[in-house]
């Protein structure tokens, strides 16, 4: 049967995106339903720079993450091509304009976890893992749709916002 979300905002996708949009919404309040299976383990990396370590210290996931990343102190430029003459190469270090990195290099599951960990440790956020695989968005209320083979019940809500950060979900949202 058809269960009715009560919460203001809808986050649509549990990936990286989803968990800090999520997390965002509850830090200010704002009760949220993040609907979405947990991401697959990411093995890239990602380079944060300064402002997103400081939103993810406001939002106090990178505390739960920071001993997994590495400081990006010196970059390096290199003249790679074959030309007879080359550029020389250059080299900037972080120390040089007062910052003790010019970013943080950090695995994707590890950036992953923390935002998991910190999602599921505020109150404003309810879990519904399934996946969606389109969004029904007319005035009210808004209606995922399950992806197939997924036999949760569905849900709508009468949500202020809605946020699909799945691809699939994101390129579906339609009118009724």
């Amino acid at each position: 049967g058809a269960a009715r979300l009560t919460e203001q905002a809808v986050v649509v996708g549990a990936g990286p995106s989803g968990l800090l949009a999520a997390i965002a919404l509850a830090e200010g309040g704002i009760a949220t339903a993040l609907i979405g299976k947990p991401a697959p383990a990411d093995h890239r990396t990602t380079a944060l720079m300064s402002g997103s370590v400081t939103a993810l210290e406001t939002l106090g996931v990178w505390s739960l993450c920071r001993d997994q990343a590495a400081p990006l102190r010196t970059l390096r430029i290199a003249d790679d091509t074959a030309r007879l003459l080359r550029a020389p190469e250059a080299r900037f270090e972080a120390s040089e304009i007062g910052l003790p990195a010019f970013a943080y290099n950090i695995e994707n599951r590890h950036l992953t976890a923390a935002l998991e960990m910190r999602a599921r440790a505020l109150p404003l956020i309810r879990r519904i893992e399934v996946n969606v695989k389109a969004l029904a968005a007319p005035d009210a209320p808004v209606t995922p749709t399950r992806s197939p083979g997924c036999s949760a019940p569905t849900s709508s809500t009468a949500a202020q916002a809605v946020a699909a950060t799945e691809p699939q979900a994101a390129a579906s949202v339609r009118s009724r």
